[in-house]
């Protein structure tokens, strides 16, 4: 997940090839936004404020989503030094801003 030019980012990839999801409107006015990703079977959807951002299918065969190479997974602000997040980010700048909660799998 990643802010790139005001907009949210997402790629996923199961295993099969990534898809891309990209929101419509710009997040960086200082307001606060409530973003979710959800997945069901291989469609993926990004939304914010409860409006539908984007839409993706992940390809046939991919259903379990896991770290490329085992040394994925979900960073906020930014990434470790020497993590070679070329194809799992839009952008390797560290994130400025605030994250009010974060809630995985309704928890």
């Amino acid at each position: 997940m990643s802010l790139l030019n005001g907009h949210v980012e997402v790629r996923v990839d199961a295993g099969r090839g990534a898809v891309k999801l990209s929101s419509k409107v710009p997040v960086n006015d200082g307001l606060f936004y409530a973003l979710s990703i959800s997945k069901n079977g291989r469609r993926l959807e990004l939304r914010i404020n409860d409006d539908l951002q984007s839409t993706g299918v992940l390809p046939e065969g991919a259903t379990v989503v896991r770290a490329p190479g085992e040394s994925g997974g979900l960073f906020f602000g930014g990434v470790s030094p020497g993590l070679n997040t070329s194809n799992m980010t839009a952008t390797t700048a560290p994130f400025l801003g605030t994250i009010k909660d974060a809630i995985f799998n309704d928890e």
